[in-house]
């Protein structure tokens, strides 16, 4: 069953063929530095708050003009170290309702949605066994809407694939959750709900040996197929 969501919920639809057998991985370094520095990620995203640097009675760090880079914090007596990033390491992105400059897209990124060739969100961009998102997806996902808002023609298959480990059912609900966690993204990055069918795999549709741990990771991921 595919799933389509849109501003009034989701509803379902036909399926649509998948014929494409090679695919272009979108990695975090398809999100270059802007022009006024790094963007920060979306804060719900990081799972935690703003830490005070471990050394006792150091200032808390200055943050410095939006699309600035991380300000840092001083200990006493020592020299210049970061200040603690809110709950995880510094990652490139976007805050949802603040004006940020998107990133340049790589010429290759350009190419993939003009000629309508598969993509990939790999498991690199999930926690294990989670359908939340990195921030490191959310900045490739801001990239991808772009490109995908200046072509209104195309839509979108997103479809959740697992490993074996686990029961089948709880496989095909995590690549729903997966599907559906990408999708939303793109929704809130202006790509239109109607243009975007959902559908989840599970571990239905494995492209490596499940017995290997190099081979469950190739097998958890989230394809996007375009279609025009």
């Amino acid at each position: 069953m595919k799933q389509i969501l849109t501003a009034f919920g989701i509803v379902t639809a036909m399926a649509l063929p998948a014929t494409a057998e090679e695919f272009f991985v979108l990695t975090p370094d398809l999100v270059q530095p802007s022009e006024t520095g790094t963007v920060l990620t979306q804060p719900e995203s990081l799972g935690g708050t703003l830490a005070p640097p471990e050394n006792a009675g150091a200032p808390l760090a200055q943050s410095q003009q939006i699309g600035g880079m991380l300000a840092q914090a001083t200990p006493s007596g020592g020299e210049l170290e970061p200040a603690e990033p809110l709950g995880g390491t510094l990652n490139r992105g976007i805050d949802i309702g603040i004006e940020r400059p998107i990133p340049p897209t790589p010429q290759p990124l350009q190419e993939v949605v003009e000629e309508l060739q598969p993509m990939r969100f790999p498991d690199a961009f999930f926690d294990t066994g989670s359908a939340a998102v990195k921030p490191a997806g959310y900045a490739v996902l801001l990239v991808l809407a772009a490109e995908l808002n200046k072509r209104p023609d195309v839509i979108i298959e997103i479809q959740g694939h697992t490993d074996s480990v686990g029961t089948r059912a709880d496989n095909y609900t995590l690549g729903n959750n997966r599907a559906l966690a990408v999708s939303r993204i793109l929704l809130d990055y202006g790509v239109s709900g109607e243009r975007m069918v959902t559908k989840s795999f599970g571990e239905d549709r494995p492209e490596a040996d499940n017995s290997t741990p190099q081979g469950r990771q190739i097998n958890r991921r989230v394809d996007i197929i375009p279609r025009s």
